[in-house]
């Protein structure tokens, strides 16, 4: 028996990145929950095959095909339906030394990390404080926001920065009922960790470094987002909720 405040069944939940790692498991989530879920991402057959596969389950869920980094986000919401959540799970990874970076990295990893989900997030709460509607947004950010690591200075920035922004926006958004947070996953076997974590010693290294002692799975993910943008969490906002297994707790 679920409890009512933690229900999300009826919401209309939009997830970006929503075709692999944790978009893809919190899309999943959401609809056997009872949530109708946008699933925005690249137009792919990853994409095309989770909704496919969420319908056969007699879920709602359609795909929303965009690039975030090259349309409007005007013209992104223009067909979609009125929304009760927005979750941010797109990103981008460039690990490498500080002295190998490149502006090319530094423009790719900001643009999808903080330009789209800010200016996104920007389009949606417009939408909301013209309907008078409340709403939740949620970034899933990273525990590399709150500590650092060797050659990952340019995703930590990219992550630092949101927990910035939702700490504004939750200030200028509140009176509109608009909540917004951030969500810390630890390191996750995703297709974004894996070549990383393929080494055995950086794998024994990370997973040491963890007090729960072992790494994220896309699922672990799932209660947290529900409780930030169900009714169970209607106080909470400008929060940053770390799920990551005790590292920061160091």
């Amino acid at each position: 028996m679920v409890h009512p405040l933690l229900s999300v069944a009826g919401h209309t939940v939009l997830i970006t990145g929503a075709s692999r790692g944790i978009g893809r498991a919190l899309a999943i989530g959401y609809a056997e929950a009872g949530a109708t879920v946008l699933c925005l991402a690249r137009p792919s057959e990853a994409l095309f095959s989770l909704i496919e596969s969420l319908h056969a389950q007699g879920h709602q869920a359609h795909a929303v095909p965009a690039d975030l980094t090259t349309l409007s986000y005007a013209e992104i919401l223009e067909d979609l339906p009125a929304l009760n959540a927005v979750i941010h799970a797109a990103g981008l990874a460039r690990h490498r030394p500080f002295g190998e970076m490149t502006r090319d990295d530094y423009a790719a990893v900001m643009a999808l990390n903080v330009e789209a989900p800010m200016f996104l997030t920007q389009a949606i709460s417009q939408r909301w404080i013209s309907t008078n509607t409340p709403g939740s947004v949620v970034f899933i950010s990273s525990q590399l926001a709150h500590v650092g690591a060797s050659e990952r200075a340019l995703y930590c920035g990219s992550k630092a920065a949101l927990e910035g922004i939702t700490r504004g926006l939750a200030i200028e958004l509140a009176p509109h009922g608009i909540r917004v947070n951030t969500l810390c996953p630890t390191f996750t076997l995703t297709e974004m960790t894996a070549s990383a974590l393929a080494d055995p010693a950086f794998k024994a290294a990370v997973i040491g470094r963890i007090p729960l002692g072992r790494l994220g799975e896309p699922s672990d993910y799932l209660g947290a987002c529900v409780l930030l943008t169900s009714p169970a969490g209607q106080m909470i906002t400008g929060s940053s909720l770390r799920v990551d297994g005790g590292w920061t707790a160091q």
